[in-house]
């Protein structure tokens, strides 16, 4: 993992000043438990699996790589950290609701959503109001 952080993102740091946490709980942000709703799914787990983090390590300053956003709100509040993120796939994106908006069936608007447009606008809602609280 550090080598990888230097590799990518040239940041040397001293393995003796790193500390790895491993988690039980990864199973909760794992899109296979959640065919539908996924998005709020693995939000709430990965509130669940930052609770399980900091429960086990209390970090001076968290820094977050998988785009699990809703774990700020536990280190923050919860703990008092300072926060940091690398986001390189925000959690609801223009393309993601420009694809349903469009009714274009893909990865994340099945046929089932995109042939329908009851289904469609209730997606817009869902997707409109994840992309409002990722704002704040």
């Amino acid at each position: 993992i550090l080598s990888k952080a230097a590799s990518r993102f040239n940041i040397i740091l001293n393995p003796t000043d790193v500390e790895f946490v491993y988690l039980k709980k990864r199973c909760y942000v794992e899109k296979n438990l959640y065919p539908r709703f996924t998005i709020f799914g693995q939000s709430i787990g990965s509130i669940i699996l930052g609770y399980e983090a900091l429960n086990k390590f209390v970090p001076d300053i968290y820094i977050d790589t998988m785009g699990y956003s809703f774990t700020f709100l536990v280190f923050r509040l919860l703990a008092g950290c300072s926060v940091a993120a690398y986001v390189h796939y925000p959690t609801v994106s223009l393309d993601m609701i420009s694809s349903v908006d469009q009714r274009t069936e893909s990865f994340n608007n099945d046929q089932s959503i995109s042939r329908s447009p009851f289904k469609t606008k209730a997606k817009l809602i869902y997707y409109k109001l994840f992309a409002l609280i990722y704002k704040m």
